[in-house]
């Protein structure tokens, strides 16, 4: 039952953080004000998690843990563009469902601030990209993809779609329909990589 209670307050201290980063910055987080939203002492919260570091050690973590368990799951195509448009979409779907997760992940506060988090954070974006890009260069070798670009940038263009979408409905104060917007940007990346 302690062990329950353990996890369970874990998962309140990091949920706090993540509103705390999503409303106000990673500047807007401290211990003080994650203690005040889950009501408890900051004391209280030094037993669950060494510092405010370790607390984005396991924001990182469920961030990897939750999105690549979508990506694993989501369906298998035989068609690239099919296959391209559900990871891209899996993406999207990720950030609606957690939209405190862009705060953290596209932001360039966390560089200055948090360089261990920042370093963590790039080489997960560093994989997604790698991931495209063997789609694409494998895409290319099919005829299936238009060669006129290098499937490395090809990637980093698609990323940066996403990443530019993404950063622009957190500052719309999410404002539109994440994936209704997604799945237009998507057709057309993919219609133009077509040979």
């Amino acid at each position: 039952m302690a062990k329950q209670k353990t996890v369970v307050r874990q998962q309140q201290i990091i949920d706090a953080a993540l509103t705390l980063i999503r409303d106000g910055g990673l500047a807007n987080l401290t211990i003080k004000k994650i203690a005040a939203k889950v009501r408890i002492s900051e004391q209280a919260i030094y037993r669950h998690f060494e510092n405010k570091r370790s607390i984005l050690d396991a924001i990182i973590q469920h961030f990897n843990q939750t999105l690549g368990t979508r990506l694993h799951n989501q369906a298998k195509f035989d068609d690239l563009f099919q296959m391209l448009h559900t990871t891209i979409h899996t993406h999207l779907k990720f950030f609606r469902d957690f939209p405190e997760m862009a705060a953290l992940v596209y932001t360039e506060e966390i560089f200055k601030m948090e360089p261990h988090i920042f370093s963590q954070i790039q080489e997960t974006i560093s994989k997604r990209i790698q991931t495209i890009s063997e789609m694409l260069e494998k895409g290319q070798k099919e005829g299936t993809v238009s060669d006129r670009y290098k499937a490395d940038n090809l990637a980093l263009i698609i990323f940066g779609a996403i990443r530019a979408l993404v950063s622009n409905w957190r500052f719309s104060d999410f404002g539109f329909n994440l994936t209704e917007r997604g799945l237009s940007l998507t057709e057309d990346m993919l219609n133009m990589i077509k040979p």
